[in-house]
């Protein structure tokens, strides 16, 4: 997963079917979501990013986080699906594929 900034997180959304996890330093339950998204995005083919809310609040205020961690789904900067929150392996799994599938990226699991 790459580890984005404001100006990167831009560039990343806008260019294709993309997923973002919305984190904090902080947060225990952030570190078991990356654990669990990173290889999936790498398996399925799907572009993965972190962003670190508490570093970069004016993004987290424009996209609501109200809870980390929070994953986005975009498809040429716009958001088309995602969750919030601790969720296992199989129930991000079946969500990242749903969405890769939906907006060009399908997925060979």
């Amino acid at each position: 997963m790459i580890e984005l900034d404001e100006v990167t997180f831009r560039e990343f959304i806008n260019e294709e079917f993309s997923v973002v996890e919305f984190y904090s330093d902080y947060c225990p339950y952030c570190r078991i979501v990356t654990y669990i998204l990173e290889p999936l995005c790498k398996e399925i083919g799907v572009n993965g990013g972190k962003i670190n809310v508490g570093r970069y609040r004016k993004i987290g205020k424009e996209y609501e986080i109200e809870l980390v961690p929070t994953v986005i789904a975009f498809n040429r900067g716009s958001a088309v699906g995602g969750f919030m929150g601790l969720a296992s392996k199989t129930v991000v799994e079946r969500e990242l594929i749903r969405l890769a599938d939906k907006y060009g990226n399908g997925s060979e699991l």
